[in-house]
């Protein structure tokens, strides 16, 4: 009898998965992660997508677009939603106004039935001033290390190769940040054993710059920083809280997909600040199967503190639990 009843029990609750998987009545189930409120309707084959941001801009040459992405893999779309200005010699009325919400179709893949949405938070760009700073930190690490890479050399096409990119970053460097230490770089044709020596004060995290955009790379995943930052006293300070990001970035990365457990892959994070202080926001997918029997793929949002890089929200589906 109990044998029955835990198979009675197993049955129903796969019942109770299946109708959560299945899809509604418009024959697709949409399952939206969003740090904002939202709603959505099925239009002419599309997802029109409503996210109410209540964003405030400064004037009126801001305002905010949408720009769908594919995801990783097919039936998951990013919505980036970023702040630009209209560029060129434009007057601008110096009054903030309130952008309620903004709108984005995501389309849906033929045969697909369950489409996943992540919505990212409002990218705004590091200020000129902050980005330039952190690109010639970035220039002056990679220089650094291709100069001891050249030291290190061992055979002579080997040595010319790295010493064309070590010409190359110091060109970028002279044309982004000026002269180095006011000595001449190394140009074609000029020794680079003597070269001039460059100060850097190193950070413990590992920071790119791709597409004028800072990236902190660890060893999981890339997490693309949403939010402007700028260096101080060897730290990356998010500016909107003022609060520094953690140096224990693998830490929490590691943290962010533990607790989920099982196997999990993040597909991408991202660090925002809303004043309060900076986040790390993941959407991690977790490879199972519902009690052991039948496979199915979980997609979560974790949200950790990326200063003190406490987890502070988990978004996943409540069946969740039956997969292992």
């Amino acid at each position: 009898m109990a044998a029955k009843g835990v198979t009675t029990l197993a049955v129903a609750i796969l019942l109770l998965i299946s109708t959560a998987l299945a899809s509604g009545g418009q024959g697709i189930k949409v399952v939206v992660h969003s740090p904002y409120q939202y709603e959505y309707d099925i239009v002419d084959g599309k997802i029109a997508l409503t996210v109410f941001v209540n964003y405030t801009v400064p004037d009126s040459c801001h305002h905010l677009t949408t720009d769908v992405e594919q995801g990783a893999t097919e039936g998951n779309y990013i919505v980036k939603i970023v702040e630009e200005k209209i560029p060129g010699d434009v007057v601008c009325a110096q009054v903030t106004r309130k952008i309620p919400s903004i709108k984005a179709d995501v389309p849906i893949p033929e045969g697909a039935d369950t489409v996943h949405i992540y919505v990212e938070g409002i990218s705004k760009a590091s200020t000129p001033e902050n980005l330039k700073e952190l690109k010639c930190f970035v220039l002056n690490t990679e220089i650094q290390k291709l100069r001891d890479e050249v030291k290190r050399c061992s055979t002579s096409e080997k040595c010319e190769e790295l010493k064309k990119r070590l010409t190359e970053k110091l060109l970028a460097y002279e044309e982004i940040c000026g002269p180095v230490e006011n000595s001449p770089p190394e140009k074609p044709g000029n020794p680079v054993e003597k070269p001039p020596k460059i100060k850097i004060q190193p950070l413990p995290i590992n920071i790119d710059i791709k597409n004028d955009a800072v990236v902190i790379r660890s060893s999981m995943v890339d997490i693309t920083v949403k939010t402007d930052v700028k260096l101080e006293n060897g730290k990356i300070i998010s500016a909107p809280s003022g609060k520094p990001i953690s140096t224990d970035i693998e830490e929490i990365i590691t943290n962010i997909r533990n607790r989920i457990g099982g196997r999990v892959k993040i597909t991408n994070a991202e660090i925002t600040d809303d004043g309060k202080g900076p986040k790390i926001v993941a959407h991690v997918e977790k490879s199972g199967k519902i009690l052991g029997i039948v496979p199915v793929t979980v997609h979560a949002e974790i949200v950790a503190d990326a200063a003190a890089g406490e987890i502070i929200n988990v978004v996943s589906p409540w069946w969740s639990f039956f997969v292992w």
